[in-house]
């Protein structure tokens, strides 16, 4: 059943996580470039949140099953199409500022009390991060998406899959590549589930063409929806810098404690 599906592969998802966090302890421990990677990974919820305030699909699913339901399905991939085009190109605008001005961003904003090293390492992992941002934001819509559609085992059997190559990133490149091993896995990681959703949103009719219009009524309905989380997203966002500024501060290895500490409990 649907349900079972979902049960196990939160379940296995669970367990994979754990094992990740293990092997990334055993490679890297709890030191300055566990704690660049943490801050650089952490900057798309950061970006999300400012963003989107985490609501786009929340706003966006009963709108697309309402076209559904109405035997409206080609209005339902247009909306869909026309969100993720006009998503894609302000979360896209972003990180392109981010890229450009990554060095800044690290030194002033998020971890103002790294070392000089840190905040370097911290940049170059930002910029093999950067893509896997726009990817798992896109993974969120297209998950949503299919949910609406009553499909669920793609989805949810996709959970095992970021783990799973992040694992055998850090068991194949670690040795050579250091910290940067892992966040390649999760860059690639993210570009295959998007791809394997993608497919499977072909496979229920999705064909696509480029639209782009931020006027159309269902962009402007769901703008009007959205903006009402706005401030929660603002404190959020706040809340969140200060708190990697305060950790920028902290011993090497202390944000890495942290988390690694947090894994154990969510687990």
């Amino acid at each position: 059943s649907r349900a079972s599906i979902i049960g196990v592969t939160t379940v296995g998802a669970a367990i994979l996580g754990f094992t990740l966090n293990l092997f990334i302890s055993y490679y890297f421990g709890a030191a300055g470039e566990t704690d660049a990677f943490i801050m650089a990974q952490s900057t798309s919820e950061l970006l999300l949140k400012l963003l989107l305030g985490g609501s786009i699909a929340a706003v966006f699913l009963p709108m697309f099953v309402e076209r559904i339901v109405q035997n409206r399905k080609d209005e339902a991939w247009h909306l869909a199409l026309n969100l993720l085009h006009i998503t894609s190109f302000i979360l896209m605008f972003a990180l392109g500022l981010l890229a450009v001005f990554a060095g800044p961003f690290v030194r002033y904003v998020i971890a103002p009390g790294f070392s000089p090293e840190t905040v370097d390492l911290t940049v170059g992992l930002l910029y093999i991060l950067i893509p896997s941002f726009l990817c798992l934001f896109l993974v969120d819509l297209s998950t949503a998406m299919l949910h609406s559609l009553r499909r669920f085992a793609l989805p949810a059997s996709l959970r095992l899959v970021a783990p799973i190559i992040s694992i055998l990133s850090v068991v194949l490149l670690a040795r050579s590549l250091g910290i940067y091993a892992l966040a390649i896995g999760v860059t690639v990681g993210a570009i295959l589930q998007l791809s394997i959703l993608l497919t499977g949103l072909h496979w229920q009719g999705l064909h696509y063409q480029f639209i782009f219009s931020p006027l159309d009524p269902g962009m402007r309905r769901l703008v009007r929806l959205v903006l009402p989380f706005a401030f929660v997203a603002l404190a959020a966002v706040l809340a969140g810098v200060t708190y990697r500024i305060l950790a920028s501060y902290l011993s090497p290895g202390s944000l890495s404690t942290l988390k690694y500490a947090e894994k154990i409990t969510q687990f």
